[in-house]
């Protein structure tokens, strides 16, 4: 709707766009307690409501989550990565009874500043949900040092996921021992093909 012309803007009036703003912080406990109540009263409704909204536009939907979830798990710089990182470790301590103590802060000050694996020199690639083939071998990944302990500060360092899935199931003397015969075969093949 046009103004008119003889509309004059006023400090007054200015103040009266705050009022639902005072409004609420004056009377927010009520407001809340309204809100909760309603929500009990028309649960059916409210759920009817966001299933349809959901079935309407789940494409986008899906989109939008996968986008948020790349951006999210794929930057090292992201304030939130090593919060994220910490949560889903503490979900998977949980769901196999470890102990865990670790906190974000903690899981960034032993990130190696390299941005490389420790164990093998490799650049750390992010996003090891969306990563595929070999380069999934270069993903972050959060090693327990000692199997037999949780994830707890001190027992973790982080390595790319390819050193991991090596140091699994393995005693440091048999992944020498693997090493030296893997090499072993690799030389014996190259001089055969000379």
């Amino acid at each position: 709707m046009p103004l008119k012309n003889n509309y004059k803007w006023s400090w007054e009036q200015y103040e009266g766009q705050t009022y639902n703003q005072k409004y609420y912080q004056k009377n927010k406990e009520s407001i809340l307690a309204y809100g909760k109540q309603w929500y009990q009263d028309n649960k059916e409704y409210s759920s009817q409501r966001n299933k349809k909204y959901i079935e309407g536009h789940k494409e986008r939907l899906n989109k939008l989550k996968r986008e948020r979830n790349k951006k999210a798990w794929g930057d090292f710089n992201d304030p939130y990565w090593f919060k994220r990182r910490c949560s889903a470790i503490k979900t998977r301590a949980k769901s196999f009874n470890l102990d865990f103590d670790l906190d974000p802060e903690y899981l960034k000050s032993i990130f190696p500043k390299d941005k490389k694996c420790p164990a093998l020199g490799l650049p750390f690639i992010i996003g090891s949900r969306y990563v595929k083939g070999k380069e999934k071998h270069q993903t972050v990944s959060l090693d327990r040092i000692n199997s037999n302990k949780g994830y707890i500060k001190g027992n973790v360092q982080w390595v790319s996921f390819l050193a991991n899935t090596i140091m699994t199931n393995a005693t440091p003397d048999q992944v020498i021992k693997v090493g030296k015969h893997f090499k072993k075969i690799l030389e014996n093949n190259n001089e055969e093909t000379l």
